[in-house]
């Protein structure tokens, strides 16, 4: 059995925890390639106290895939590597140019990184329980002859709500080339807020659907959304916007 299978057979005995609890950390929450780069480098730092066993794939959107089953349009290096206490490694990625890439607006796929902790000192005579960490985070895939700006993108979506009974139906949509992601989308009405907040990624040319329920009372009608969206640095920044309201 080779080392790949023998790492994805321990994965699967593994509980994959929140990556809150990862010693090894991606620098940033997201990853942009421009579509004409050579490559693009991801640096990862072990703050852990011990040594790392890490494998890192790329997935096209299926969060349940294994990487020995995904074929995406990159070649990633090193794919399986230890770091140690204090140190970093960097990722290289590589557009291959396989497959048909949109040239009118982005895609998305997403960067893992799992990390498997070294196995306890047996002498100890404890019990142990290891959890495989994984931290998942976007890569966007941005042709060079996309027009305009991805930082103005939030504040072009296009909102309008639509009452369904007691509940609110909030569609976004986004007139532009690039992904837009949203930490927090609230409704707001003349007297305070209405619904609680959700989040979600309205694609570029393309709208999102966001459900309220029993957001909606009479004499209380939505007026504006609120909401704070991701730019290209991982950072949050909030938004507002005027409302459309459809019977």
């Amino acid at each position: 059995m080779t080392a790949r299978s023998l790492l994805l057979t321990f994965i699967t005995g593994l509980v994959l925890c929140a990556s809150s609890m990862a010693s090894v950390v991606i620098t940033g929450t997201r990853v942009v390639y421009p579509l004409n780069a050579k490559d693009v480098s991801v640096r990862l730092t072990n703050n852990g106290s011990f040594p790392s066993l890490v494998q890192a794939w790329i997935d096209d959107g299926n969060v349940s895939a294994s990487p020995e089953t995904i074929s995406v349009p990159f070649i990633l290096s090193p794919p399986m590597f230890r770091i140690d206490p204090t140190h970093s490694q960097t990722l290289r990625l590589v557009y291959t140019g396989e497959g048909k890439a949109a040239r009118d607006r982005e895609t998305v796929y997403w960067l893992n990184v799992l990390e498997i902790p070294p196995k306890p000192d047996a002498s100890a005579g404890e019990n142990n329980l290891q959890f495989a960490v994984r931290s998942r985070i976007k890569l966007f895939l941005r042709p060079p002859e996309l027009t305009g700006d991805p930082a103005l993108a939030p504040g072009l979506l296009n909102w309008r709500v639509v009452r369904d009974g007691p509940s609110l139906k909030l569609v976004a949509f986004n007139p532009t080339p690039f992904f837009v992601s949203l930490g927090e989308v609230a409704l707001a009405s003349l007297t305070g807020s209405l619904g609680n907040s959700m989040s979600g990624m309205v694609p570029p040319l393309s709208e999102q659907t966001f459900v309220f329920e029993e957001a909606y009372k009479e004499g209380q009608p939505a007026t504006s959304v609120k909401f704070k969206y991701v730019n290209d640095y991982g950072a949050f920044v909030d938004g507002t916007s005027d409302l459309k309201v459809a019977p």
